[in-house]
């Protein structure tokens, strides 16, 4: 599972040591720190306009620097350089594009610590100029609230944790309700609905201690009675649990439940949505969802608002279009035969691991565990993927986990979900997720199809206009040429981007598509 609780750290200066770790003659090893770039604070460079900055560092050893794509294809000659400062232009001196940049130093196989990353990224990107309606789909965990290149509405940031205190001994807990209520509103006044997750003793024990969750809930909701929704609890339940565990866990959080929502209703929050969430997926069957089988069948049900799942494809990650749908199908045959058949259904944290350090098949660890990340470009495939897929299914919520990474080891698993690395540099998943917002927006799904080459198309529309959605299978990746007439739509497309948002141009009315997903824009008539 992923960690909720962990807070990212945020520098713009950082130590950096750097040798070779290919072949190469040209230059020995060498160690370079504190270097720091004078670029943006949030390292994005607008649309249509040539890039300068300086970097500089301490030490010796770097001789040029090199561009590369989201894919790691290089763009533009290497530059040479010398000195501990050096300017860096766009590749080529040419205006940039929308999408993302890795800038990578030479000599060749260079690597960046900590962290051994390969390479500092960069996005191009419009700011957004008006706030994310409340029918946006999209929600950010851990979200820096100030960003002004992605906009979502939704935010996953506040814990309970710093402001309730239960005293064990004498059964009575104190609350912070200033506090609280001032973290909440920190996020409203950034344009934010946050979904704040409330877990702490008494809560999850068995017995429950209906009392103490008396206390709690009543404190919670009396101090922010307008709060939209909440979340109880931090991955409690599980899909790898069997049926008899499932059960018996509900009964006890029935119990829970039942009292949670009693202190709303007498705090003044009524319209407050109760949110519990169940985490995970079977790897080697994604059909196999006991727990939540056992949950829509359970008194719990009666409590809650809105179901949440956290679908981690723990240990490698493989492509959403392998698994999602299956998962999500057996889901909805659940919902659809319980006493509530229309129970929203969110996905309040939904991420992947990405080997920033390009270690390799189980060089990274979860626990231990050896496992396999993604590349930074398999990365982007998987974010769009994920939402697009279970959009499709009826996902009416997503909270991408996370926003940056958290802690700078290269082997840890949980330290590399980010769209951001943890000093603060974009990485391909963050140009994706800017476009995904902006393409699809509030758009709602229309239809999907798949066509004889294994591509499948997913269609948005609204205001007055569609999003086509299409990637080749994850089975079938080589790339086909695809006639723009396959993608069935009425009206004219006016645009078509890669997955991190750059323009393509159609040759001949062909498009070519791997498996990296691509998007189309069209009218609706």
């Amino acid at each position: 599972m992923a960690s909720y609780f962990r807070a990212a750290a945020i520098t713009m200066l950082f130590v950096l040591l750097v040798h070779p770790v290919f072949s190469d003659t040209s230059a020995p090893a060498s160690t370079i720190t504190a270097i720091s770039t004078s670029d943006s604070s949030f390292h994005v460079f607008a649309p249509g306009q040539p890039v300068s900055f300086t970097l500089t560092y301490s030490g010796s050893g770097v001789t040029g620097y090199q561009w590369v794509d989201w894919r790691g294809a290089t763009i533009g000659l290497p530059v040479n350089v010398s000195g501990l400062s050096f300017t860096v232009t766009s590749p080529n001196n040419k205006p940039l594009k929308q999408g993302y940049y890795g800038l990578r130093l030479l000599p060749e196989g260079t690597v960046i610590q900590p962290g051994s990353r390969k390479e500092l990224g960069f996005a191009v990107l419009l700011k957004f100029t008006r706030t994310a309606p409340q029918t946006s789909p999209f929600g950010m965990v851990h979200a820096a609230m100030n960003d002004p290149y992605l906009q979502f509405a939704w935010t996953k940031t506040t814990w309970t944790h710093p402001f309730w205190k239960w005293d064990t001994a004498s059964n009575v807990g104190t609350f912070d309700k200033t506090g609280w209520a001032a973290s909440e509103q920190h996020v409203l006044d950034a344009g934010k609905t946050d979904l704040p997750v409330i877990s702490d003793a008494p809560w999850g024990l068995n017995p429950a201690n209906v009392p103490g969750i008396t206390e709690f809930a009543s404190d919670v909701y009396s101090g922010t009675p307008n709060l939209p929704a909440a979340e109880w609890g931090i991955e409690e339940a599980h899909n790898g649990w069997d049926t008899a565990a499932s059960v018996m866990f509900f009964e006890n959080l029935a119990v829970e439940l039942k009292a949670v929502r009693a202190a709303a209703n007498s705090s003044g929050a009524t319209n407050t949505k109760l949110v519990q969430q169940i985490e995970g997926i079977s790897e080697h069957d994604p059909a196999k969802v006991d727990c939540t089988r056992a949950f829509f069948k359970s008194d719990v049900l009666q409590y809650v608002d809105v179901l949440s799942l956290h679908p981690y494809a723990w240990m490698d990650f493989n492509s959403p279009d392998t698994w999602m749908d299956t998962f999500l199908k057996a889901i909805e045959q659940a919902r659809a035969s319980s006493i509530k058949p229309s129970l929203p259904i969110w996905f309040t944290e939904c991420g992947c691991v990405v080997d920033d350090a390009g270690l390799g098949p189980l060089k990274m660890q979860d626990g231990g565990h050896p496992i396999s990340g993604l590349s930074r470009a398999d990365g982007a495939n998987y974010l769009v993927k994920a939402h697009v897929i279970a959009f499709s299914d009826g996902v009416s919520r997503i909270y991408w986990y996370r926003y940056q990474d958290w802690h700078d080891d290269s082997t840890n698993g949980e330290e590399h979900f980010g769209l951001r690395d943890v000093f603060g540099y974009p990485k391909p998943q963050y140009s994706a997720y800017a476009n995904l917002v902006n393409v699809i927006g509030s758009k709602r799904f229309v239809t999907s199809s798949e066509t004889k080459d294994s591509i499948h198309i997913y269609t948005f529309a609204g205001s007055g206009t569609s999003c086509i959605v299409a990637w080749r299978g994850s089975e079938t990746p080589s790339p086909v040429q695809c006639a723009l007439s396959e993608f069935a739509t009425n009206g004219k497309i006016t645009s078509i981007t890669d997955t991190i948002g750059s323009e393509l141009t159609p040759t001949k009315g062909k498009i070519q598509i791997d498996d990296s997903p691509i998007f189309l824009i069209a009218t609706d008539r």
